[in-house]
């Protein structure tokens, strides 16, 4: 299932008519900086682009719009098959992790007022980020795209997951899987790129 996965993602990432929006051939994937798609979706030259919702902080500066009417809107990606989605949403994210380095009171207040809606709701409206706290309000979110977010996240259908990566053992999802995944983008088989990355795994 893995190495199809590869290669039916290869039928996209690794065709150069489909990438990558005016940087380069398929190996200026791996050296385009982060932020520097923003300026293609707004001039036009990058047609579609799978992104994070925080994503629109890059869109703004670029001096594009993210609305339903604006420059740019968003859509969730769709299943592989037709009719083989969940009930509602399938979503992928990050978190946040915060660590005490002692046990008081006042860092025990701390860490409750970060898992707060109180602080959820101010933090969104700064931007950049969401929350699946509960009582987070959507409206408060700094654009519509977060807001939108939001919802999703927060809906009952809504099936969500961490990025892959970041479960993995830091050794594969920061080191072998990542390396693996440059290298097969540089032109590396998909056989020998799988091997790679497999070898990282923690015997134990």
């Amino acid at each position: 299932q893995i190495k199809s996965a590869f290669e039916e993602f290869g039928k996209i990432a690794l065709n150069p008519d489909y990438v990558n929006a005016g940087f380069g051939d398929i190996k200026s994937i791996v050296t385009t900086p982060f932020g520097d798609p923003a300026d293609a979706l707004v001039s036009g030259e990058c047609a579609l682009h799978h992104q994070a919702s925080f994503y629109d902080g890059f869109i703004s500066d670029a001096g594009g719009e993210v609305a339903e009417d604006g420059d740019i809107w968003a859509f969730l990606m769709p299943p592989f098959e037709a009719g083989g989605s969940a009930e509602g949403a399938v979503v992928t994210g990050g978190g946040e992790i915060v660590g005490a380095f002692d046990d008081s009171e006042s860092t025990q207040k701390v860490q409750e007022y970060l898992s707060s809606p109180e602080w959820a709701n101010s933090r969104v409206s700064l931007g950049g980020v969401i929350s699946a706290n509960k009582g987070l309000d959507p409206a408060n979110a700094s654009s519509n795209i977060l807001s939108a977010a939001i919802e999703i996240l927060q809906a009952d259908t809504t099936t969500f997951r961490f990025d892959a990566s970041d479960l993995m053992p830091s050794a594969v999802g920061a080191g072998t899987f990542w390396k693996g995944m440059i290298d097969w983008v540089n032109g590396t088989g998909t056989d020998a790129v799988l091997e790679q990355i497999e070898a990282g795994w923690p015997s134990s």
